[in-house]
């Protein structure tokens, strides 16, 4: 007989199943952390917390040089191959965290405009993105292993961030230089559970060192994987790297705090994507059966985004004071407007796992690039007009033009499955050659 409690347990190992609940559990410490760092830095501080993040993430992406998805690809490939493609991608990212943590360096008297702390700050940040290129590979080859153990060691971060923001609020040596220094103490931790979790079995065979034979599938593999990976960055990321240079800290900070609330939004989509890109994915799925399938996931995740949506709106005037503080009282209509913006965005994200499921990512990826140029391109014009209520205008507007296309894809896709197909095969040309 199978008990509720044997049916639960049977739920949790699914794979798909914890990489939501890892999903769910990082965002959640990410929305406690950006209220520690509200609370401890105002919105001054939040703002240049907010900038400094910004381009720390993009500047994660840049120097990983796609070996995210390459060491996953060829692990699950040749699992006895491992130590030998995550020296090889060691070595390819570790040239590409050189390159951008150097150009972060020199960048950084521009960016922080004068600022010592704020210099630091960022000094400190690309020194994180060394950190991670020369750790990081490990942690990408865990995910062709061992989904349960990469979401512990994934999760460790922003548990260690979590845990270190909140000893500098409660011993009030919170500064943007000591929440620096917490980022890049987390990240290290994160990789010290990683090597714990790694550990290779006694009868493991030792690997070669990196070679030419290696380092070249895995550079074209990244290079090509960057290429949906960096829009994707950007995508999340450059509305506040833009208002960093056209708004004040404040601002800048009032605006951070609405994406915190208003991302409230995305672990549902996440979980709804995550769930159906593998169902949806199986070739023995029946056209009739597919498109029923990808008709109520975008219903469902229409539904509940609204719902979710419109419930932070509501309750929104009450928790942020609440939570960040009465100084990011003025952060409730930039909640509002994003909130909407997040509804565009969670259906674009899951049509676009549907049109990946059919074997169709250049078309999802040419979504997400549309929109960010229409947005990157609005956003000057319209934050000069409206302020930071312009960057959600112009982000949603870049959203909206991401779901246009990728749903258009979708239905696109769809009316294939319904076009006649001939039963008898068209004879083959070459058949009919003279040998």
């Amino acid at each position: 007989m199978v008990t509720p409690v044997s049916r639960a347990g049977r739920l949790l190992r699914n794979p798909v199943v914890q990489a939501t609940v890892a999903n769910l559990t990082s965002v959640g410490l990410g929305t406690v952390s950006g209220v520690l760092v509200a609370r401890g830095l105002g919105p001054e501080g939040r703002g240049h917390w907010a900038a400094v993040m910004a381009f720390f993430t993009v500047a994660l992406v840049l120097g990983e040089i796609g070996q995210s998805g390459a060491v996953t690809f060829f692990v699950s490939r040749d699992p006895g191959g491992r130590r030998r493609i995550v020296r090889t991608a060691r070595l390819l990212m570790t040239g590409g965290g050189l390159i951008v943590a150097i150009a972060g360096f020199l960048a950084t008297p521009t960016l922080s405009s004068g600022d010592v702390a704020l210099e630091t700050a960022y000094r400190l940040a690309f020194v994180g993105c060394l950190v991670n290129s020369l750790c990081a590979a490990s942690l990408f080859a865990l995910q062709a292993r061992s989904i349960r153990r990469w979401n512990v060691a994934r999760v460790a971060q922003p548990f260690f961030y979590a845990s270190g923001i909140l000893v500098l609020l409660v011993t009030a040596t919170m500064d943007i230089v000591t929440v620096s220094l917490v980022l890049i103490v987390s990240t290290s931790l994160q990789f010290v559970v990683l090597a714990g979790l790694t550990r290779s079995s006694r009868h493991e065979p030792e690997s070669a060192p990196p070679e030419a034979g290696t380092l070249r599938p895995l550079a074209r593999y990244g290079l090509a994987y960057s290429a949906a990976a960096v829009p994707t960055s950007l995508a999340g990321q450059y509305d506040k790297i833009v208002l960093s240079r056209l708004v004040s800290p404040a601002d800048l900070g009032l605006y951070a705090v609405g994406t915190t609330v208003s991302q409230l939004v995305a672990p549902f989509a996440t979980a709804i994507s995550s769930v159906v890109f593998p169902r949806a994915s199986k070739s023995d799925l029946q056209s009739d059966e597919r498109r029923r399938v990808e008709i109520r996931t975008l219903s469902t995740t229409f539904v509940v985004s609204v719902v979710v949506s419109l419930g932070i709106a509501l309750i929104a005037p009450v928790l942020v004071p609440l939570l960040f503080g009465a100084d990011f009282r003025d952060a409730v209509p930039v909640v509002w407007a994003l909130a909407t913006v997040m509804v565009a965005r969670a259906m674009s994200q899951v049509a676009g796992a549907l049109v990946r499921a059919r074997n169709a990512p250049g078309a999802a990826a040419a979504a997400q690039v549309a929109g960010l140029v229409v947005g990157l391109v609005l956003m000057f014009p319209v934050v000069a007009a409206l302020g930071v209520l312009g960057a959600a205008v112009a982000l949603g507007i870049g959203e909206a033009v991401t779901l246009v296309i990728v749903t258009a894809a979708v239905v696109r896709l769809q009316s294939r499955d319904r076009r006649p197909r001939l039963d008898v095969a068209a004879p083959d040309p070459r058949e009919s050659r003279t040998p």
